[in-house]
């Protein structure tokens, strides 16, 4: 081996930065960053959620999560059981509407009776008949129009109870809010 001596200037030139570079690297103090205290950041390997209020939105917690799935259930229910309502409406509206053509020819019936041939007796228990025939059907198609009413106002009531409870749904699960992937599938998978 050569001694430092022997060795070529231009390798001096060389080793002299690294030694130097060497030899100040342990003098140093590194920089001290400021600390954040009781801030957690989100991180999709670490799983760390930071929930509140964030960049405007709402970040929903796990439990508030829960709940509002059950909430969207409890309206996928309600929802069933209105298009089962407006099924039964329409079936009963159709219903009344041949009643109501039903009522027309029975009175259209009687118009046509009416006639001078009525002084016959069998003219006339025939007219009678038929008045007693249109009366009857008149009073069913007075009381399916009450049912009728009843079940439109309880499908009014329930429409009303349901557009709230989505109204309420939306300011406390969906408009401005986020949610996180991870917690979702969590959620869901209970």
């Amino acid at each position: 081996m050569k001694s430092l001596n022997q060795l070529s200037p231009r390798w001096a030139l060389v080793l002299l930065p690294a030694f130097a570079l060497g030899a100040l690297q342990g003098c140093s103090t590194p920089e001290k960053k400021p600390e954040v205290k009781n801030k957690i950041e989100f991180s999709t390997f670490s799983g760390l959620r930071e929930y509140g209020v964030k960049d405007g939105f709402e970040v929903l917690t796990p439990a508030k999560l829960k709940s509002c799935m059950d909430m969207q259930s409890a309206f996928q229910l309600q929802n069933g059981a209105l298009k089962d309502m407006q099924a039964a409406i329409t079936l009963q509206k159709g219903q009344m509407d041949q009643a109501n053509l039903e009522v027309n020819a029975l009175k259209a019936k009687l118009d046509a009776m009416k006639t001078p041939d009525l002084a016959q007796r069998e003219n006339y228990d025939r007219y009678n008949q038929t008045v007693i025939e249109y009366n009857q059907k008149v009073q069913t198609v007075r009381e399916a129009l009450v049912g009728y009413n009843k079940l439109l106002a309880d499908y009014n009531r329930l429409s009303l109870s349901f557009n709230q409870g989505v109204e309420m749904f939306n300011t406390a699960c969906a408009l401005d809010k986020k949610l996180y992937l991870q917690d979702l599938q969590k959620v869901a998978s209970k």
